[in-house]
């Protein structure tokens, strides 16, 4: 409906937003070839439309499509025009996800310095603006890269932070918080406690489209 809007008013910004989202919707349920079309056309709506953050937006979107199709070195490109487009235009809250993007780059690259401090940055600018959902997120990916470092006394405290900061209706993220806790107790040897968290994780998320944040879970549980 947005996008037959969007187009009814001839607002290429308002088209390539709406294309965008609706691409957002098939990269969470990880059908990337559904994806990518969509994703290149808000792309190219974008640039016709001149607007800054509608650009922004659809080069995270591409960032997140390579990203989870495995061209990282394309990805990074991605995220870094669009952090830079963000940066101008002063959209903080799309700033710090899309440093999480590039944080989670990092680390799959074998960058764990320059992911925690990509993710300090994303929580330094998520803190003030209260915006839960995405300050949790940042909060349980950091948790995560001080385990993979061997910081085990701060990845416990960053894990319980993010699990106070998640929303009560936030399923996605009430699953991703449970996901770094219990990565943290199977780093302490508590291996019992980290098996009740991921099984909470995963009926938590089960019955939802979010079949990447299923497949997150499932991979940690089979790595127990």
């Amino acid at each position: 409906k947005a996008l037959e809007l969007a187009r009814a008013a001839e607002r290429k910004d308002l088209e390539s937003q709406a294309v965008q989202h609706l691409a957002e919707i098939y990269i969470a349920r990880m059908q990337t070839d559904e994806a990518e079309p969509l994703v290149a056309r808000a792309c190219e709506l974008a640039e016709q439309s001149g607007s800054i953050e509608a650009r922004a937006h659809a080069l995270a979107s591409r960032g997140r499509l390579l990203s989870m199709r495995g061209e990282l070195e394309e990805a990074e490109q991605s995220f870094e025009q669009a952090r830079a487009l963000f940066e101008e235009s002063g959209a903080g809250i799309s700033l710090a996800r899309d440093l999480l993007g590039l944080a989670w780059l990092s680390w799959r690259r074998g960058s764990l310095e320059r992911a925690e401090r990509l993710l300090r940055d994303s929580i330094r600018i998520l803190k003030p603006l209260e915006d839960r959902a995405r300050l949790c997120e940042s909060q349980r990916t950091l948790a995560q890269v001080l385990v993979a470092q061997g910081r085990l006394e701060e990845a416990e405290r960053v894990a319980l932070e993010a699990r106070k900061t998640v929303g009560p209706r936030d399923q996605t993220s009430r699953a991703t918080t449970r996901v770094a806790l219990a990565i943290v107790r199977s780093a302490q040897g508590r291996d019992d406690e980290a098996e009740a968290l991921l099984r909470e994780a995963l009926e938590l998320i089960g019955d939802t489209d979010f079949v990447f944040t299923r497949y997150e879970v499932l991979g940690a549980l089979h790595h127990l």
